[in-house]
């Protein structure tokens, strides 16, 4: 971690607060939110989309429209490992942001987020993994 402290990271935050759907970020199809508490401290971190059924059915068409265009499954076994290795280093880089995030969220204390954030997850997928 550099030189700033877990709380001046955690003031620094900035959440998105839509749906993830379809590959962009989307209010609920209602508009309504609700907030979101960091029970250690009992303050509110965001207010955040309100998915109702109407926004699961919307994601879920668009999952199936993706998966049967075949843009994963299409692509050969070597090009999907790379994308999963990039996608794994990512979680590696950011691995104290989750943490932080992780530690707001359920109001754990640092370290013990911290402990739980997968310890090199690359490993997984290039047979490096040691049990």
């Amino acid at each position: 971690m550099d030189n700033m402290t877990w709380h001046d990271k955690a003031e620094a935050l900035s959440f998105r607060t839509q749906a993830f759907i379809n590959g962009e970020f989307v209010n609920s199809a209602s508009g309504e939110t609700f907030e979101i508490i960091n029970p250690a401290t009992g303050h509110s971190l965001a207010h955040v989309a309100r998915c109702t059924q109407q926004d699961v059915d919307i994601a879920v068409e668009a999952a199936r429209t993706a998966f049967e265009s075949r843009a994963w499954s299409g692509l050969a076994p070597a090009e999907r490992k790379t994308i999963l290795l990039n996608y794994a280093k990512l979680i590696d880089e950011h691995k104290e942001d989750f943490a932080l995030l992780e530690s707001l969220d359920m109001g754990k204390p640092i370290s013990d987020a911290m402990a739980m954030t997968p310890q090199q997850p690359h490993a997984a997928f290039n047979g490096t993994r040691k049990p």
